[in-house]
């Protein structure tokens, strides 16, 4: 828990110096306020639409200085024209003086203050907005567009004025609420929280089963009711103290960072919160926010705990959860508030946890075709689910009549469903290696998890978006054209392509003169400077072609071997959008890995099993040797899984240019000191990340061996695996060389530095380690004076 709040910490402290706009961020929006505070809103609405005419009036007179030398008379004479009224208000603006307020960039600082005055304007005419709801609902009304009397449509809209009435003469202030939002709107901590919740319910209710203590409690006079609720209050206690403290901690940083502005003014005063209808002042509001999240988090609560009840493994309760979580987000995302599908959206544990939502609008459901506020009813809903999973893990662990039975419902029900169809009874396998492969992939439901990993990644790269720059396509029709022949005779069709450009500009040129002198007309003038234009949006294009060949010339004519070809689908792998996919199918592949392996040793550590099979003729090294084998073909196919579907997305949309072509073809490469093919080179790169993939196999397994308790495993081994990939994907970090990241994306793996070659080194060392000491694990044989039954 202790970890978990402190990284929320680091998140939110991380958040606040973002850029919430292009080019400046939340503490820029501060310092433009901080200047608006004496100020009402109709004030600061008129000081902040002059002080951004004055930045346009800089930018105009900025643009005249340096175009006046390059510009035709009649160039000039149109942008004077345009620019009268502004050029004439500020004719004695001297732009060598210092302008800029807040940041070092005059169309950044101009973004800035759009986004103000936006803010601000809202504010300002709030009266003119409320009259306007009943304006408009009016005329929507009387318009046939809107729907038919008795229709969900007109019933909201005749109720909407009604819900707005009371607010009618609030006047609004003009303060900053960047620090409210950053502590209320932190998705980080609600799904932190949620890890919270499900780490709480595994170690209160799974560990005990697993350790073999819960055969001691249950026969007790208080190990039945005495015992589940006091870990039902304990459980609501502590996710309540700890959804408090995330919050409040986020809460401390806003305000130390950001400043919370007056607790006492309006809510409507808030960004995005203008169409709120509820009276109440912003400090009203927080109240009623942790009130709203500790409710969904003591729902979720419930959930997780009946869950981790009812599932006596913990990766089955992790996969229920998720999946539910995964399905929930689906239905919430995808349906509309207005559809008659809005039950499934509003009667939604996620709807539940995003509380600020209920606060900042105006919201009905589509209920039969009546409008019903969502607010009453997902209070409703939370105490539904709460009683009735409160009731279902009570009730369970009441009730339950086997605590060490993991049997498979459905696997139980297939096997008698075939012996009744069958009339005989199943041959017994005997070779470890089938039974190992059926309790990996059968028992603990591998094949499971494969399935929802190659359905996550098709649902990723099916609408693969291709990396396309704005001169990529004038780029391909340049670049084809070289493919295929000899580098001499490429240089020639580039050049004459730029001959055209020369040209084209020359003969725009001479027009230009021709028609200032009045020797040319206006219309063939036009279609001169049209057929230029046209010509000049595939200059970048060019200019790409020319600078990929000149590299190329040079990289030949210092004795290595290179070729021209189209290389946007190798910038979509080796760039940032491609590294930023290898880190996110590196920690899929761990994250499968984890849940798939973590039991592989346990579950016979706990069980006791590990003392019968050492015991054995073909126990103990024979069986890990069957283990290990079962474990490569499972992880094989998850490390497949993880990285071919981005292949086969990206050469299925660029095609296979260049794949047979020298490495240092590619700029992107030039680094690199072997001139291999590129197909060796990709070879290269998925050999460093199956040895990664192995050596994460050999670090779970180890970890199965050592530990025994399966929640234990999950956490270690997430912290080791996923929070390297989490730092990374979050920009705090860069793949790290503590970690197995940058052998699992296989990043910079040709940099023979010294630091370099020990990192390979040491993975590879510490990998056969783990296998080495997995495998010689001495199990002790003392068995106890009454046997081990």
């Amino acid at each position: 828990m202790i970890f978990l709040f402190l990284f929320n910490g680091l998140m939110v402290y991380r958040e606040s110096r973002q850029n919430i706009g292009y080019g400046y961020q939340r503490e820029d929006v501060g310092k433009v306020y901080d200047d608006l505070e004496n100020m009402t809103a109709l004030e600061a609405e008129i000081w902040l639409k002059e002080r951004i005419r004055f930045l346009d009036a800089v930018d105009v007179w900025r643009e005249w200085t340096d175009g006046q030398s390059v510009w035709t008379e009649e160039e000039r004479q149109a942008f004077r024209e345009y620019n009268r009224e502004i050029m004439e208000e500020y004719s004695d603006l001297n732009i060598n003086e210092g302008y800029l307020l807040y940041l070092n960039n005059l169309q950044n600082e101009k973004r800035l203050l759009r986004t103000v005055l936006e803010q601000v304007s809202e504010v300002a005419h709030y009266r003119e907005y409320l009259d306007g709801i009943e304006n408009e609902a009016k005329i929507m009304t009387s318009s046939s567009l809107f729907g038919e009397p008795g229709t969900f449509i007109y019933r909201n809209i005749v109720r909407t004025p009604q819900a707005y009435e009371h607010l009618k003469g609030q006047i609004l202030p003009a303060e900053d609420s960047e620090g409210i939002l950053l502590a209320t709107e932190s998705r980080v901590t609600d799904l932190l929280l949620l890890c919270l919740f499900l780490l709480l319910g595994l170690s209160m209710l799974l560990r005990e089963r697993e350790e073999g203590t819960i055969l001691l409690i249950k026969p007790t006079k208080k190990g039945y009711w005495d015992t589940i609720s006091a870990k039902f209050i304990l459980f609501l206690i502590l996710t309540t103290v700890g959804t408090v403290l995330f919050y409040l901690s986020n809460l401390i940083i806003g305000g130390r960072t950001l400043g919370l502005g007056s607790l006492e003014r309006p809510i409507q005063s808030m960004k995005g919160f203008l169409t709120s209808p509820y009276e109440m002042t912003v400090g009203g509001y927080l109240v009623g926010f942790f009130g709203a999240k500790v409710s969904a988090a003591l729902v979720w609560g419930a959930l997780i705990f009946c869950f981790c009840t009812v599932f006596k493994n913990a990766v089955n309760a992790c996969l229920v959860i998720g999946a539910l979580f995964l399905a929930e987000i689906v239905l919430y995302q995808s349906i509309s508030l207005h559809s008659y599908l809005s039950p499934f959206k509003i009667m939604n544990l996620v709807c539940l946890a995003n509380t600020d939502w209920f606060f900042c609008d105006y919201l009905n459901m589509n209920f039969l075709g009546w409008p019903v506020n969502i607010v009453p009813l997902c209070i409703l809903l939370g105490l539904l689910v709460f009683g009735v999973f409160s009731w279902g893990a009570i009730h369970r662990y009441m009730t339950e009549v086997s605590v060490q039975s993991e049997k498979s419902r459905l696997l139980e029900f297939l096997r008698k469903k075939g012996n009744r169809r069958a009339q005989k009874r199943r041959q017994i396998r005997t070779g470890l290696f089938g039974k190992e492969f059926f309790k990996l992939f059968i028992m603990e439901r591998a094949w499971i998890l494969l399935v929802i990993f190659a359905f996550l990644q098709w649902s990723s790269y099916r609408n693969f978006t291709a990396y396309r720059e704005p001169d990529d396509q004038s780029y391909y029709g340049y670049i084809i054209k070289t493919e295929g022949v000899s580098l001499s005779e490429a240089g020639q069709i580039l050049e004459s392509e730029n001959e055209r450009f020369t040209q084209k500009e020359e003969e725009l040129r001479q027009a230009s003169e021709d028609y200032e002198a009045g020797t040319l007309s206006r219309s063939k003038y036009e279609a001169i400077r049209l057929s230029y234009e046209a010509l000049n949006q595939t200059r970048t294009g060019l200019e790409r072609a020319m600078a990929q060949y000149e590299y190329v010339r040079n990289e030949n004519r210092e004795g290595r071997s290179a070729e021209l070809f189209y290389d946007t689908g190798w910038k979509a792998l080796l760039e940032q959008n491609g590294r930023q996919a290898d880190v996110k199918n590196a920690g899929l592949l761990s994250f499968f890995l984890i849940l798939g392996l973590a039991a592989v040793f346990s579950i016979e550590k706990r069980t006791q099993m590990e003392l019968l099979l050492h015991t054995c003729v073909r126990g103990g090294e024979s069986v890990c040797i069957r283990k290990y084998l079962s474990c490569f073909f499972y992880g094989t196919i998850a490390f497949f899984l993880a990285y071919v579907p981005q292949y086969l997305a990206v050469f299925g949309t660029y095609g296979f240019h260049g794949l047979m072509a020298p490495l240092r073809s590619l700029e992107l490469l030039k680094d690199v000191p072997f001139n291999v093919p590129l197909w060796v080179y990709l070879c290269l790169v998925g050999l460093s990340r199956y040895l990664g993939m192995l050596v994460a196999v050999g670090l779970i397994l180890w970890l199965s061996r050592q530990c025994g308790d399966l929640i234990h495993i999950l956490l270690i081994a997430m912290l080791l695996l996923e929070l390297p990939v989490f730092l990374c994907l979050m920009g705090l970090t860069g793949e790290m060389s503590v970690s197995l990241l940058p052998m699992m994306t296989g990043a910079d793996m040709y940099r023979f530095t010294v630091w370099r070659i020990l990192y390979w080194c040491a993975a590879i060392g510490i990998g056969v380690w783990f296998y080495f000491r997995t495998y010689k694990e001495e199990v002790p044989l003392e068995i106890p004076p009454g046997g081990l039954l």
